[in-house]
């Protein structure tokens, strides 16, 4: 195909130079050259022909050159118009999540439904209720919102935290001083954050350009109140137009798919571009021809070739028409050449019906959702229960890198200048470790855990699977369950119902294995021997029978009430054997009734292995019920040795931090105190972090109440104790022991908190 060229040059020596390429001469224009006539070109326009190229082997001389051809995905028309700079690419994220509600659901998908709240863990209950406080004062909880919509949306999160310093005032942007913390969060815009990385720098250099509302501020000086707070540092950097750095102690930067060599981030919906242009280009098209199906061309045609329309015919018809514009009910008296017609795109609209199905699945996918989360338009969950099972998988990638960062860029420098030290692992480590509560997000419920708790429920049935692990699995807190359960149990007793392990008053199944409690000296007691308990955290042993003793009790021993045991084989599973009661001749023994059976909550799990690794030579009793006069429903302890009046109580920090939980804690330990009985109390924490030194007060009390049961018992005396007694203060620098003295003389207790 012949290309056509232009020759600028039109003179008579262009021409001469066109002589020989031209398909055109002209004759007439015959001048002699060198001696020779030449004819001149007749035009100033050249045709070149353009052969295919062709190449024979041996010489170059056979090869015919021609235009080169060539293919790239990043050079074609359509890609040539999409956003490819990232501020314009900002501003297209922006207008399609206004505009385009697949994508707008999509983004609130990702940026709310994984954010649906979190707790937090640390082993010292004193620093995690700061850290729970600095999250309240922080607001972090919607923070962290608003930087997953960021996150998706745009692709570049820039949060900003302001310390806040009794010292420095936040000014040192190296700021480490004791007692210093976070004022406030804040996102920063990313169209004016500046980034400079490389992979040789440890760090990256973030820095905010002013905006135009930041360089009004400075040069108005208005409003004051704002402008008296920016440092002058701020101020001269802005009014001279550069870039003020931030500080790395400050600022961060959360990249969506960001290439581990590369500055930014992508934007989730940057590879929608393509199709969601390509979507706007149609919804225009149809959007133009549906403006002229609503607002159709008056087409109005006057005369014929006999009878043509002059100008004033043309003129009157058309006020005529204005008229009925305003005026419907005036009618037109006109001759038979006269033609009146609508013109619109009726039929002209294209069907994109399809195109727009398969535009939203395009949509879908690059959002990698399925339609049942957005809107539940699929036919049923284990259509989706795969792409569910992924979709779990990738927010749970998320949320374990937001939770990484406020770990360690809000926590840790928290606890770097609070002086939150983990001193067991800095001296295991040999360097120091900091202390800082790490975040548990909330269950997704995505998942039907219908079977999956079905499961769950016949191994507990079978004694496979603890209770712990099925109300874990429900999102239930175990130790509130217990707890009650406990509470129901003991209501249900108050309205007459029998008591928990039946009537009578003597001891139960002691724990350990060993024999029964016998009869102490509060009074004639019943008891048989102890049987191994159902697997798990749970506790049984043969029922109480016999009168219950009350009141004190010579030789200083407690009055004694019903109780359960712990049998020492927590791990046989299977119906406890059967205990057999007997009578005076062998044709009198019956079967005694089943042990009752009661579920430990967690701290008193951890209490009843430490006391089963100490050699107590006394029978241990769980949940020990003491029933005393003029009390309708019996007082329970954790823990008891009966035979030396020493009881041990798990005090969990949601049934026992309340005021008038401790009202009523100290008004039962009074009671008891006036049978003879001293309660060991110890908190969650203390539980929790220094179980060493509990074990330490638990020996020393028990040794000390067998002391004083031998001098009561020698001397005949009875002795009133409540919690442990004044040696428990002696080297307890990690504690804070307070005394509380007991009403009407009865003696005080000591109650043990971590400082």
């Amino acid at each position: 195909m012949p290309i056509r060229m232009i020759v600028g040059d039109s003179s008579e020596k262009g021409k001469k130079r066109l002589t020989a390429s031209s398909g055109a001469f002209n004759k007439d224009a015959v001048k002699p050259i060198s001696g020779k006539n030449i004819p001149y070109a007749k035009t100033s326009v050249s045709f070149t022909p353009i052969t295919k190229n062709s190449q024979f082997a041996g010489s170059a001389a056979n090869s015919i050159f021609t235009q080169p051809m060539f293919f790239s995905p990043m050079h074609t028309p359509q890609n040539w118009q999409i956003a490819s700079k990232r501020r314009e690419i900002y501003q297209w994220s922006r207008f399609y999540y206004e505009n385009e509600p697949k994508v707008a659901a999509g983004v609130d998908f990702y940026a709310g439904f994984p954010m649906n709240g979190f707790k937090l863990e640390c082993k010292s209950k004193q620093i995690l209720e700061y850290y729970e406080q600095a999250v309240e004062d922080l607001d972090l909880a919607d923070w962290v919102g608003h930087i997953s919509h960021e996150y998706f949306l745009i692709g570049d999160v820039f949060p900003f935290l302001e310390i806040g310093c009794p010292e420095c005032e936040g000014k040192n942007p190296k700021c480490n001083h004791p007692g210093g913390y976070f004022k406030s969060i804040r996102l920063m815009n990313p169209d004016y954050i500046e980034v400079q990385d490389s992979v040789l720098a440890d760090q990256p250099s973030i820095a905010m350009v002013p905006d135009e509302e930041l360089r009004m501020l400075v040069q108005r000086r208005e409003p004051k109140k704002i402008y008296d707070k920016l440092p002058r540092e701020l101020i001269e950097m802005v009014s001279t137009g550069k870039p003020v750095p931030l500080s790395n102690r400050s600022i961060s930067h959360l990249k969506y798919n960001g290439s581990a060599y590369g500055v930014y981030g992508t934007s989730m919906l940057r590879r929608l571009f393509t199709i969601l242009a390509y979507k706007t280009k149609l919804m225009t098209a149809n959007w133009i021809v549906a403006e002229r199906l609503i607002l159709p061309v008056r087409v109005v045609k006057v005369g014929d070739k006999d009878r043509p329309a002059s100008e004033e015919d043309l003129a009157d018809v058309a006020n005529q028409l204005a008229a009925v514009v305003n005026d419907p009910n005036l009618s037109i008296i006109t001759h038979h050449a006269f033609e009146y017609e609508w013109f619109g795109a009726s039929g002209k609209i294209h069907n994109l019906t399809n195109e727009m199905e398969e535009i939203g699945k395009e949509i879908l996918d690059g959002l990698m959702l399925n339609q049942s989360l957005l809107n539940g338009e699929m036919p049923g969950y284990n259509s989706a229960q795969v792409g569910v099972e992924i979709m779990i998988r990738r927010v749970e990638n998320w949320r374990h890198k937001l939770s990484k960062w406020v770990e360690n860029k809000i926590f840790k420098p928290i606890a770097m200048m609070q002086g939150f030290i983990d001193e067991e692992r800095s001296a295991s480590l040999g360097k120091t470790v900091y202390m800082y509560p790490t975040v548990k997000w909330n269950d997704l419920r995505l998942r039907d855990k219908t079977n999956w708790v079905q499961l769950l429920m016949q191994g507990y049935d079978k004694g496979m699977v603890s209770l712990q692990t099925v109300l874990e699995e429900m999102n239930l807190d175990y130790d509130v369950e217990i707890e009650r359960r406990r509470e129901e149990t003991m209501v249900t007793s108050a309205t007459g119902q029998a008591m928990p392990g039946g009537p009578g008053g003597g001891a139960g199944a002691p724990m350990g294995g060993g024999p029964g409690g016998g009869p102490p000296p509060g009074g004639p007691m019943g008891g048989d021997p102890g049987m191994p308990p159902p697997p798990g955290p749970e506790a049984g042993g043969a029922p109480p029978g016999g009168d219950m003793g009350a009141g004190g009790a010579p030789g200083g021993a407690p009055g004694m009430g019903a109780a359960a045991g712990i049998g020492m084989n927590p791990g046989e599973s299977g119906p406890p054997p059967k205990v057999m009661k007997k009578g005076k001749s062998s044709k009198d023994e019956v079967e005694a009734p089943a042990p009752r059976i009661f579920k430990l909550t967690k701290l008193e799990q951890k209490m009843k292995k430490m006391l089963e690794t100490m050699d107590i030579p006394y029978t241990m009793f769980g949940q020990y019920e003491i029933k005393m006069p003029g009390h309708p429903q019996p007082f329970l302890l954790d823990f008891a040795y009966p035979k030396i009046g020493v009881g041990i109580e798990t005090d969990g920090a949601i049934w026992h931090e309340r005021a008038d939980l401790k009202a009523r804690d100290k008004q039962r330990d009074q009671i008891l105190a006036n049978v003879g009985w001293r309660v060991l109390r110890f908190s969650e924490q203390a539980i929790n972090e220094h179980m060493d030194v509990i074990r330490d007060i638990v020996s020393k009390n028990i040794a000390e109440a067998a002391r004083t049961r031998k001098k009561a018992e020698s001397e005949n005396i009875i002795t009133k104790n409540a919690s442990v007694s004044s040696f428990v203060e002696d080297n307890l620098e990690e504690f804070h022991v307070t005394r509380d003295e007991l009403d009407n003389g009865m003696g005080y207790r000591l109650i043990i908190s971590h400082k």
